[in-house]
């Protein structure tokens, strides 16, 4: 592919925005929302098979945040790209924001980028996503209500041989105000079941994945928390409803803690 083919493959824009005025104090983010793909991109040289695995989007967290928008009444921004043209929950100069191998699978499509290449992914999908939570915060902020920041992502059960035995992951790292209460909330099983919950699994900040929460959330100085759910709980909309439901509770449930928070406080993390 050609650097023009590159620069002008983004006709979309690369964040879907809804909820600017949603009643509830929370903003929902979705990185890996899509493994949409330009056809100028040519699937990369995937095959459709590989481009429905998690290798090239979440499976199921675009259908969570929306129904757990929709519950809570919150807002929400989702990437309408796929991760592999770029990984917006990484910094751009990360050597894993543009992989050329993921978990085994070749991307033939990454392989000898050129600089302007690169520059094209960074213009036409991470800065215009970046730019539009930016703009929802702004404009939410202007209340001076504090906006409690989430991430939500999936993950596959099983990579590279390792079973990941966890049902959710919740990431935390300087600001835990947030995945404390949370946490709180899904060990005493609010919903009556008992979860495998892994603090820091199957990803921790020191993997590069907490981009967009450090960027949004803590440089801000506003509760947020990453949020990992297995993916194949995610599958049906049966399972997809139960996350909505038990993760919109502990929400609820904790929301009251921030409601008297100031949006320009720079308190220190607890």
């Amino acid at each position: 592919m050609s650097p023009s083919d590159t620069r002008h493959s983004f006709s979309q824009p690369a964040a879907r925005v809804h909820g600017a005025d949603a009643p509830t104090p929370i903003v929902l983010l979705c990185d890996h929302a899509t493994n949409a793909i330009p056809d100028a991109f040519d699937s990369l040289g995937l095959t459709p098979a590989q481009l429905e695995t998690h290798i090239a989007y979440d499976p199921g967290a675009a259908a969570l945040t929306v129904a757990m928008a929709g519950k809570l009444g919150a807002a929400y921004v989702l990437c309408n790209y796929s991760r592999l043209l770029i990984d917006v929950n990484r910094k751009p100069d990360d050597p894993d924001s543009i992989v050329v191998e993921n978990d085994g699978i070749r991307v033939p499509g990454n392989a000898e980028m050129s600089d302007a290449d690169r520059s094209a992914r960074i213009r036409g999908i991470y800065q215009p996503y970046h730019q539009a939570i930016d703009q929802l915060l702004d404009t939410r902020l202007e209340t001076r209500q504090t906006q409690l920041v989430i991430s939500v992502h999936s993950f596959t059960p099983r990579i590279g041989g390792m079973t990941r035995p966890w049902d959710i992951g919740i990431i935390l790292n300087r600001d835990r105000r947030l995945a404390r209460r949370l946490v709180g909330q899904l060990v005493e099983g609010c919903d009556g079941t008992r979860l495998t919950l892994g603090l820091n699994r199957p990803y921790s900040p020191d993997d590069r994945v907490y981009h967009t929460i450090e960027r949004h959330g803590e440089e801000r100085g506003l509760p947020c928390v990453m949020i990992e759910i297995a993916n194949n709980q995610l599958m049906t909309d049966a399972g997809c409803g139960q996350w909505a439901d038990r993760l919109s509770a502990a929400l609820r449930a904790v929301l009251p803690d921030f409601s008297h928070t100031d949006s320009n406080s720079r308190t220190a993390p607890r």
